[in-house]
């Protein structure tokens, strides 16, 4: 059972750790950083900021604008926050803090010790970044804006590892459009048994040696895609990926698929389910991504600003709709959806109408 519990307006983004809010409010100029406990209430952390970023790591938040990161620690009750100058925290690990520093027109990714600020390596990055576990992943940008090459570092010491480019090769789209070629990593979804498993843009699984960055796995559609499909070798759904690493299981849910492969056996077990009935069924399409929780996915259909949209719950074990919001009447109702996010039993959706409304799950 879910039922309706809180709406929060004007809220540009939002993060959630446990039970604790942290809210984005106001205009691009001037917005202001807010935190609500358990009980919704509301406490201001900065006001009057321009343009920010925020990011939750750990148990603290950092908030960067304008060269400068405030950075608001749970221990201390998010209060007189540490000040960092062209340095934006992103990333903890024991005593080690990783971070964007900025001089200049430069971009670097710098790690430091968090006792004494001592800098222990700094790389220059024009790239997308990915921590896992020891490793550090750099998804370059090349001169056309692509970003077809990974750059692994070592976390401790910022030495490079190993590297991997896509192969530019063309697949086949069947017989109604010309071959595709891939231009960028989309996403790295995690380590499974010493493979580390990314996705292109056109939904290649790509599974590398942790160690060795050598390809073992290119998997490009499930194994038992419809024949009408014909000689099809692109999957674009798998975009929207996400992988269980405790069952060795990358899985996903876009319109009226869901698709499964085991790590164990994946030339073998990609498998694609067709879920149209119990999508007809809750009349509702999962097109937004949102997160997952054990066997249940969260889930969005989202629509214009103005058009009704709803959230669901997708069971994968089961494969079925098990929840939609339409069952809260008007309370689950939105003017479109940005987010949905699910956390310590608590459902958040942010509308296009910049409100979070958010649900708790019996």
């Amino acid at each position: 059972m879910i039922k309706f519990l809180k709406k929060l307006p004007l809220v540009y983004d939002f993060e959630v750790k446990n039970h604790t809010i942290f809210i984005l409010r106001g205009e691009m100029l001037s917005r202001s950083v807010l935190i609500y406990d358990a009980l919704f209430n509301e406490r201001v952390l900065i006001e009057n900021i321009v343009i920010p970023s925020f990011r939750v790591i750990s148990d603290s938040l950092s908030v960067y604008s304008k060269g400068k990161a405030f950075e608001f620690l749970k221990e201390s009750n998010f209060e007189k926050p540490n000040v960092f100058v062209n340095f934006f925290p992103k990333y903890k690990n024991k005593n080690t803090l990783i971070g964007d520093f900025r001089e200049e027109d430069n971009r670097y990714l710098q790690s430091k010790n968090i006792d004494n600020g001592e800098i222990f390596w700094t790389l220059p990055i024009s790239s997308t970044i990915f921590l896992i576990d020891t490793q550090i992943y750099l998804v370059k940008f090349t001169e056309n804006l692509q970003k077809r090459e990974i750059v692994v570092f070592d976390f401790q010491t910022g030495l490079p590892l190993w590297n991997y480019t896509l192969p530019e090769v063309e697949y086949s789209q069947g017989s109604n459009y010309p071959p595709a070629v891939s231009k960028g990593i989309v996403n790295i979804l995690g380590v499974y048994r010493g493979i580390v498993w990314i996705i292109n843009d056109i939904g290649h699984l790509i599974g590398l040696d942790s160690e060795t960055g050598k390809c073992n796995y290119h998997l490009k559609t499930p194994v038992n895609i419809p024949t009408e499909w014909g000689n099809w070798e692109v999957f674009v759904y798998a975009k929207k990926s996400y992988i269980d690493t405790e069952k060795g299981i990358i899985f996903g849910l876009d319109h009226v698929y869901y698709w499964e492969c085991d790590l164990n056996n994946p030339t073998e077990s990609y498998l694609l389910y067709d879920i149209s009935e119990t999508s007809k069924e809750h009349s509702i399409v999962p097109d937004l991504k949102g997160n997952w929780l054990g066997d249940e996915i969260f889930f969005g259909q989202n629509s214009f600003a103005q058009d009704p949209s709803f959230a669901g719950i997708f069971n994968r074990q089961t494969r079925q709709i098990t929840w939609t919001s339409r069952e809260l009447g008007d309370e689950g109702v939105f003017k479109g959806i940005n987010k949905i996010e699910y956390q310590a039993s608590r459902l958040y959706v942010l509308d296009k109408a910049s409100t979070l409304h958010i649900f708790e799950k019996a």
